[in-house]
């Protein structure tokens, strides 16, 4: 069994997880894979320990402190929240950010709004994915690279994706 950190106790929970927090409130096409896929490229899965603490972000999910107070702003009294708090009891307008260091729950709740309030529809390839993940989640105050979503999506996964970066 691998050594995982933020709380995770393996990746197929956190899987699962995924696919419950997208069906609470709505599927879209390729919204599990991008959740998944996220946190393989920001923390390989629960395996890569951060070492900066809350600086850059936090949690499974490598959430910033600006777009978790964005998300609870634009979704903490939505009919998004409560469905959250029906069926997982989380209420997002009671969270505070240090919790998602150790919730992955918690953490995949806010990185779901922060796709959900992209318009553009979630791309169908890894490839195309990357570049999507950058654009409205790593941002260019980011460090990541479209390749490396895809390097460690292939390391998590054994899956091959040709990108040009």
């Amino acid at each position: 069994m691998k050594n995982l950190g933020y709380g995770m106790v393996s990746a197929d929970v956190f899987c699962a997880l995924a696919l419950a927090v997208c069906e609470c409130i709505g599927r879209r096409p390729n919204d599990v894979d991008m959740l998944i896929e996220t946190c393989a490229a920001e923390t390989l899965l629960g395996e890569y320990a951060d070492k900066t603490i809350s600086s850059h972000g936090v949690g499974a999910m490598q959430i910033d402190e600006i777009c978790f107070n964005d998300m609870v702003a634009k979704y903490g009294n939505s009919k998004h929240a409560e469905k959250f708090k029906i069926r997982f009891g989380v209420d997002i307008r009671l969270l505070e950010y240090k919790e998602l260091r150790f919730n992955p729950l918690a953490s995949l709740i806010i990185a779901r709004l922060k796709y959900w309030s992209v318009t553009d529809a979630i791309p169908d390839s890894i490839p195309v994915r990357a570049t999507y993940w950058k654009l409205w989640y790593n941002t260019v105050a980011g460090d990541g690279k479209p390749n490396d979503y895809v390097k460690r999506v292939e390391h998590c996964f054994g899956v091959s994706a040709d990108i040009k970066n």
